[in-house]
């Protein structure tokens, strides 16, 4: 064996080297698993939002995840985003119509502690927009 090869040989067996390496490695995957998990596979403009919510960037930076929307919610219309919905909008309140319908008694914009959901007049809220396509069976 050659002088050459065994330097080779014993610095990969030197655990100081060993433990860089496997640093680097770990620091690569830590920063490609956050990449893919801070982008949302499902669009902002498909979570619809409880009324009076604040535009999606603006409702993400307020919102605290502190559920006192999802809770205070009689008609259990209020519930939460979910992992599929990306890293960034896991947690915050979503209208989940399957589980009941809103009445926009206000309750969620008076328990919001940043300000994320304000006052908003019912009259004037829209929560949600269909969109009828080709493809929708009436």
């Amino acid at each position: 064996m050659t002088k050459c090869q065994q330097k080779t040989r014993q610095s990969l067996k030197d655990p100081a080297r060993r433990d860089l390496i496997a640093g680097a490695a770990g620091a690569v995957g830590l920063v490609v698993f956050g990449g893919f998990i801070g982008h949302s596979t499902v669009s902002e403009a498909s979570l619809v939002r409880p009324p009076g919510s604040r535009p999606e960037a603006e409702f993400l930076a307020r919102c605290i995840r502190c559920d006192r929307c999802r809770s205070v919610c009689h008609t259990n219309a209020v519930g939460i985003a979910h992992f599929e919905t990306g890293f960034l909008a896991m947690r915050t309140p979503v209208m989940t119509f399957h589980l009941g319908h809103c009445d926009f008694c206000k309750k969620c914009a008076e328990v919001c502690p940043t300000g994320a959901i304000e006052d908003f007049a019912p009259e004037t809220v829209r929560i949600g927009i269909a969109v009828v396509t080709e493809s929708c069976i009436a």
